[in-house]
């Protein structure tokens, strides 16, 4: 259904942005794996999907490279929950697998309860850390 209903309308939209130049971006919450060849191969330039919930194995062999990945980070396991170090491997973990010098790595991070202020202190201090590994490289 995807497919049939879905996808012409993207093109129809996304045509004229792709005729001026303009990134096209799509974001998306749950599951979208079984979809991004079909959103890459309609034009998205900059895919938002979740990371934990797609996997970041299955992110990375089905975007890295191709598009720019503005990826959500998680905000309900790990963020709210985890330690310093847990956080850091996440945040590591995610720029390497999914983060090139040809599509990019962008990240998205929302705040809720019962993320403690700290838990927030160190995603910053992580994304601090990692905010140029692809350019040094």
């Amino acid at each position: 259904m995807f497919q049939k209903y879905i996808i012409p309308s993207y093109k129809k939209l996304i045509l004229p942005c792709k005729q001026n130049n303009v990134k096209v971006c799509i974001h998306s919450d749950g599951y979208i794996l079984d979809i991004l060849d079909d959103l890459i191969e309609v034009g998205m330039d900059i895919i938002n999907p979740q990371d934990l919930c797609n996997g970041i194995d299955n992110l990375a062999k089905a975007l890295k490279g191709k598009v720019c990945i503005r990826l959500d980070l998680d905000r309900v396991k790990i963020t709210p929950h985890g330690t310093r170090n847990e956080i850091f491997e996440l945040i590591e973990e995610e720029v390497k697998m999914l983060g090139s010098k040809e599509g990019g790595l962008e990240f998205i991070y929302d705040v809720y309860p019962p993320t403690a202020p700290d838990q927030v202190a160190y995603v910053c201090e992580a994304f601090q850390k990692y905010r140029t590994y692809w350019y040094d490289k």
